[in-house]
Order: C-alpha cells, then structure tokens, then sequence
C-alpha cells in the first residue's frame, strides 16, 4: 500500500480481468453450435476456452499466450467482420480483457496499446443501446488510466474523463456501480488538476466524491476510501483558496474514516497520517498549539502501528520531522528539534537514493542540523547540514520546482561556515549555489 498516488480504487464497482463480457461468449462456447458464431471460429473459441480454463487453474502464461492467440484469429478471420454484430462486439472486448491481464502481469506497454485499440473499436461499432457498451466503456477507462499511469500522457487521461462523462450518462442514477464511477470520474479530474492547476477541474472531483460517499451505504467497505479521498482533496482545494471550511470538512472527513478503522487494521496509519496532516495545516491557520500536539501524537500512533519494513515508515518519519519543527519553531523546546533530527535521519536512511522522495528528506534533514547548528553551535551539525543540502541537489534532476530552493539552502548553509571559517572556498561555492537558485 502507498500513500503517494492519493487513493486506491475501492473493492467494488470495478470489473476484474477475464469477467464481465466474456460472460456472454462462455455461453456461447458451451453451446458450440450458436448460430452467431461463424462456424469458421468456433474450432478457435473452443481453443481458447480450453486454454483460459488452464490458465485459471495453473496460472500458465503459456496457456494464457495461446487463448490470446486464438482470440487474435478469431480477429483475424477473414468472416469476422461478417459475423453478427453481438459476437464481433464481445469478440473485440474479450480481446481487449485479455491485454489487460497480460498487461497487469508482465507490464508491456503494447498490451496497453493493443488492449485500447481493440476496445476503441469495438465502441465505434457498438448502439448506443448496446448492453455490452457501458461494459466496453469501463474497460477501456481501465486501459487508459493504466497507460496514463505508465506513460504520463494527458491526452490518455482527457480521453477517460470523456469516457466516465458517457458512462455515468448511460448509468442509471440508482445504480449500485455508480458510486464507484463517480469516484473513478472525479479522479481521473483531480488528476488533470495536477497538471493544469484548473480549480475547476478540482472542484468538479470533489462534487463528484461528494456523490459517491452521499449514495455509498453506512456499512460499504467502500466508505472508508471514499472518506479519505474526499478529505485529501479538500485539502488539497484549502491550499490555493485558504478557505476554511474547506479544511474543517476534510478533517471531519478524515476524524470519520478514523473512527471506521480499529487499531488492528492496517488501514489506521493512513488514516492517522491523514487526520494528522490535516490538523497541521489547522495549526497553520489558527496557530493553535493543541492542534499541532494531537498531530504530533497521531503520527507517533502511526509510526508505531507501521512495520521497519514499509515504504510508508519514512513518509511518517518525515511528516513526523515536520511537525516536531513547526512545534519548536513555537515553543524554542530544543528537545523538539532534537526528535525532529532523529525523525529525519531514520527518514533519510530507510529512503532508497533513486527514490523522488529522497532529494526533500535530505533537505529537511539539513535544515533541521542547520538550526541545530543556530541555536547549539555545534560546528559538526553545520558540516552535516552542507552534506545532506549537496547531496539533495545532486539527487534532484534539473528541472523540478524544488531544485532552486535546494541549491538556496545549499548556499545559506555554506554561507554561514564561511563566517565561521572565513574560508573562501565556501563563500564562492555559496555564491555559485545561490546563482543556479536563482
């Protein structure tokens, strides 16, 4: 589980591979003599079938590579395009089913691409009233936000918010999927939101996130994500608006998923860290210490809930580091910084180098022994700080927003040993850091 890419898809709603329009086809292979099947294909559904049945079992690629196979004959038969429309339309959606699996198991972007283009056909070619469109429909907005994931391209993203639009209008408002679509669509635009900073586009997913938890029952195992995901878009809609309220609801937000997550669950650091930072931003605000204290004892919760050997233990550390500074930057309680250095130097360590998260752990780091340095005088501090500010700009490539203020710190820090030292060395590599901040 990873916090970074804000939430993850709720257990229902979503079709998994090799379900749904292949239901159909099942049928149809049982029967072996279905008129709507072209009696050229039915030797190579029979086939693929059998392979399917295989692969179910053993988990055999091999069987998997050879129903794939005869479905790409199928395709291929030159009577396909004759065939009744109904077949040609699950034919075509099976296929596309099929690179989607192979896609999940071996990440070929081809399988991507394959999976798109046999699904983007078989929507062109689909009624409007077809009972297989909605289905297609959901298959290729998996296909595309998977190869938006992969590839980072926003025309794949633009294309599956139109795709929910149509979904959502095909839907019947009393659907039991439509919760789940509606989350699907409101973060497909948050994501755009990312990209272009559009406030409307953040404001449309969080209407939509607002539907989907209005019509999810009290009892959903999907409430808790819709909870957390609602929260953290409205925080992140407080920071360009600084509206309160917006803050207010995402902690009420954050404050109920809690309280759906018991201590044994390994759902309850997440929801600690995401209360936690709420109440954070509250003490921003406000400037109300309380805040910040129960902050501080959530993320300690947390940090003690997740295992050595998590990817989100660091991310804790951090935001643990964080608010014990904001803490000592109020109350000048040196055991506060002391924590605060701790808590990134175990950061930093369980933080691999190539990570993206690595360049801003070790520059927390560095401003915390830089202050240390401040308040303590203890030179060794300030060498440490220079060395995790020089390491993060090494690590940061050339281009994030991120880097001139790493090199800004670079040059303060070498800046404040040169009036220790009066080393010229470390004036001239100061001015040189605070040229390429600039």
């Amino acid at each position: 589980m990873s916090w970074r890419n804000i939430t993850r898809t709720p257990s229902r709603g979503r079709q998994s591979p090799l379900t749904g329009s292949e239901a159909w086809l099942r049928e149809k292979v049982s029967r072996q003599v279905a008129p709507s099947v072209p009696s050229a294909s039915r030797a190579d559904l029979q086939k693929a079938g059998e392979a399917e049945a295989r692969f179910r079992k053993s988990g055999s690629m091999l069987a998997l590579k050879e129903a794939y196979a005869a479905w790409e004959r199928i395709l291929q038969h030159p009577d396909f395009a004759a065939a009744e429309l109904e077949f040609r339309l699950a034919a075509l959606g099976y296929v596309g089913v099929l690179c989607l699996l192979r896609y999940s198991i071996k990440g070929e972007i081809q399988d991507l691409d394959r999976a798109i283009q046999v699904l983007e056909e078989a929507i062109r070619l689909a009624p409007q009233d077809s009972r297989l469109r909605p289905r297609l429909l959901n298959n290729l907005d998996d296909a595309l936000n998977q190869r938006y994931v992969h590839k980072g391209d926003l025309r794949d993203l633009e294309w599956a918010i139109q795709i929910h639009a149509e979904i959502l209008e095909l839907m019947p408002g009393d659907s039991a999927g439509r919760p789940h679509f509606l989350y699907s669509a409101g973060r497909a635009l948050a994501l755009r939101y990312s990209h272009t900073s559009d406030l409307q586009d953040l404001e449309r997913a969080i209407a939509m996130f607002e539907e989907a938890l209005r019509l999810t029952p009290q009892d959903s195992p999907d409430r808790l994500d819709f909870l957390y995901n609602l929260g953290i878009h409205l925080s992140q809609l407080y920071a360009p608006t600084s509206d309160l309220g917006h803050l207010e609801c995402a902690i009420r937000m954050f404050k109920e998923a809690l309280q759906l997550t018991p201590g044994g669950s390994p759902d309850r650091p997440r929801s600690l860290n995401s209360l936690a930072g709420g109440l954070s931003q509250l003490f921003a605000h406000t400037g109300n210490l309380q805040y910040l204290e129960q902050a501080i004892e959530m993320y300690e919760e947390a940090i003690q809930l997740t295992p050595q050997d998590s990817p989100n233990r660091a991310r804790l550390l951090n935001n643990l580091g964080n608010t014990l500074s904001q803490r000592f930057a109020q109350t000048r309680n040196l055991r506060d910084l002391e924590r605060a250095i701790l808590a990134y130097k175990d950061a930093v360590q369980l933080t691999p180098q190539d990570s993206p998260d690595s360049p801003l752990r070790l520059s927390n780091l560095g401003h915390g022994l830089r202050l240390r340095y401040t308040v303590t005088n203890d030179f060794q501090d300030l060498g440490q700080a220079i060395q995790a500010f020089e390491e993060a700009v090494l690590l940061t490539p050339r281009d994030p927003l991120d880097r001139p203020r790493f090199f800004n710190n670079l040059g303060a820090a070498l800046t404040d040993r040169y009036w220790r030292t009066n080393d010229l060395r470390d004036l001239e590599r100061s001015i040189w850091a605070f040229e390429r901040a600039v």
